[in-house]
């Protein structure tokens, strides 16, 4: 289920950033994400319906960005991790690694889903290397930093 404000201006009373990460996303900016695929509000197999419509879009055009990262957002939510891993990365290939939600998408995926920290860490910082006039870039690099220590101490 998606949330209607974008995630990456939550900000946490407790002043917990990991706590106040959020596991699921809004649509891109651009107004086209998940949200706008058909079968809203969600059904059983709605998100199976939103896959296969996407698996179409990409056999008819395999270059498509949006179509794999938004297949890699479904995916995600559909609990088909490795699959939504590999759409989304196929995304980033696609856009040469310049686009800041691909990697915002593939740090909730590793971090929520996979527990990878590192690697939603990595992708945290290619998000701001990608964005560098975020908004809340304070924020994600305590995030960056909280995750780190908190893998750490976990070792």
């Amino acid at each position: 289920q998606s949330s209607s404000r974008d995630p990456r201006s939550t900000v946490s009373s407790s002043g917990s950033a990991v706590a106040a990460w959020p596991v699921t996303t809004s649509a891109n900016g651009s107004g086209f994400g998940v949200d706008t695929l058909p079968c809203l509000p969600p059904r059983r197999g709605c998100r199976t319906a939103s896959s296969a419509a996407l698996e179409k879009a990409i056999a008819l055009n395999p270059s498509s960005v949006n179509s794999y990262y938004l297949l890699g957002k479904v995916q995600r939510e559909t609990r088909e991790y490795e699959k939504a891993e590999t759409s989304l990365k196929k995304a980033d290939a696609l856009a040469d690694g310049k686009l800041p939600d691909i990697h915002w998408e593939l740090a909730l995926l590793y971090y929520h889903d996979l527990d990878r920290h590192e690697d939603a860490a990595r992708r945290l910082e290619l998000y701001l290397k990608t964005n560098p006039k975020a908004e809340n870039r304070g924020q994600i690099e305590k995030l960056i930093k909280t995750i780190r220590e908190n893998a750490r101490r976990k070792n």
